[in-house]
C-alpha cells in the first residue's frame, strides 16, 4: 500500500528512449528498464532477437526494438562484401583511379540489381518479424536502419550516374534519394514500417538540391559536434544547435520523424563523465525541435 502522493501518470516526451547502459542487456533487464522508463532493446547482428519475445517483456509493458540486421551502421550487413562481392562486383562502388569496383567501397546506388536485392531482403526480414510478432504478441520493430558506416568521399561510387547525383544533391542527398526510393516501395507493402538513415559523418549537411526524406524515413542526427560539457545554447555549441534546428525543420516539412543520438557518456571507457547537469537544456531543446 502506497500513499496517493507517490502516484505518477503522464506521457513521456520521447517515445523512443534508449540510454546505452550495461544493465539493459538481455531479457533480465526489462524490470530495470520499466523502473527507469527506458523502452528500447536492439538485436544482435543478423539474429532474430529472441530475447524481445521473452514473457517478461510483456509483463513489464513491452519494449521497442530496432529491426535486423542491426540498429545502426548497417547497410553493409545486408550484403557483406566477403560473401557477395565475387558474385556481384557491380553492386559495389566504382573507382575511377582503380578502374574497377571496390570491395572496400560503398555500394552503387544506381545499380538496379543491388536496389532490387536490398529491397527484397528488407521485405523478407519485415515479413519474418511480423509473423513472430503475431505469434508472440511482442511489438514489430519500430524501424529498420539503412544507414552507412563512416566512409570517406573516395569510397562513394564514381560511376557516371552516381557522380551526377552526388554533384547535384551532395552526399546526403545522394544517399537520401536511394533510401527514399526503397521507402516508397516498402510503404506499398507495409505502410506502417519506418526506415532510418543517419545524419552523420559525410551526411550532416542537408541535400544540396532540397531533397526531403519520405514520411516513413526517420532522420537520426548523431550529435558529434556538441561540446558535451555545456548546454546547447553555449557559444561553443553554435554549430551543433544550428544542425538540430535545420534538421528539425527539414523533418517537420517532410512529415518524417527526427531522432537524436546524443553522446552523453563515454562509449569505451568507464571513467566519470559529468554531463548530467546539461541534460535538462538538451532535452528541452530537442523537444522544441520536434525530436521523437
Amino acid at each position: 500500500s502506497l500513499p496517493d502522493y507517490l502516484y505518477r501518470d503522464g506521457t513521456p516526451a520521447f517515445y523512443y528512449r534508449k540510454p546505452h547502459m550495461e544493465p539493459q542487456e538481455g531479457a533480465d533487464a526489462f524490470h530495470f528498464m520499466a523502473k527507469t522508463r527506458t523502452n528500447v532493446v536492439s538485436p544482435l547482428d543478423d539474429n532474430i532477437p529472441d530475447g524481445i519475445y521473452d514473457e517478461r517483456v510483456l509483463k513489464y509493458g513491452g519494449a521497442m526494438q530496432s529491426g535486423r540486421p542491426h540498429h545502426v551502421h548497417v547497410l553493409g550487413k545486408y550484403f557483406p562484401a566477403d560473401k557477395y562481392f565475387d558474385e556481384h562486383p557491380e553492386w559495389w562502388a566504382w573507382n575511377n583511379v582503380q578502374g574497377k569496383h571496390m570491395k572496400s567501397g560503398s555500394y552503387c546506388f544506381s545499380n538496379e540489381g543491388f536496389f532490387n536485392a536490398l529491397l527484397g531482403r528488407l521485405l523478407e526480414i519485415i515479413k519474418e518479424d511480423i509473423e513472430l510478432s503475431e505469434k508472440t504478441g511482442a511489438e514489430v520493430p519500430c524501424f529498420y536502419s539503412l544507414s552507412l558506416d563512416d566512409i570517406s568521399a573516395d569510397f562513394f561510387c564514381q560511376c557516371p550516374e552516381c557522380a551526377k547525383v552526388r554533384e547535384e544533391a551532395g552526399d546526403t542527398g545522394y544517399t537520401m534519394k536511394f533510401v527514399n526510393r526503397i521507402a516508397r516501395e516498402v510503404k506499398k507493402v507495409y505502410p506502417f514500417v519506418k526506415l532510418e538513415i543517419l545524419i552523420y559523418s559525410n551526411f550532416v549537411n542537408p541535400p544540396k538540391d532540397g531533397t526531403l526524406p519520405e514520411s516513413n524515413v526517420i532522420c537520426r542526427l548523431a550529435n558529434l559536434f556538441s561540446d558535451m560539457l555545456r548546454g546547447p545554447h553555449s557559444h561553443t555549441n553554435k554549430y551543433a544547435l544550428e544542425l538540430i534546428e535545420r534538421w528539425g525543420d527539414i523533418c517537420k516539412r517532410a512529415g518524417s520523424d527526427f531522432y537524436i543520438y546524443d553522446y552523453i557518456y563515454t562509449i569505451r571507457y568507464s571513467y566519470p563523465f559529468p554531463v548530467f547537469f546539461r541534460m535538462k537544456d538538451m532535452i528541452q531543446t530537442y523537444c522544441k525541435n520536434g525530436v521523437k
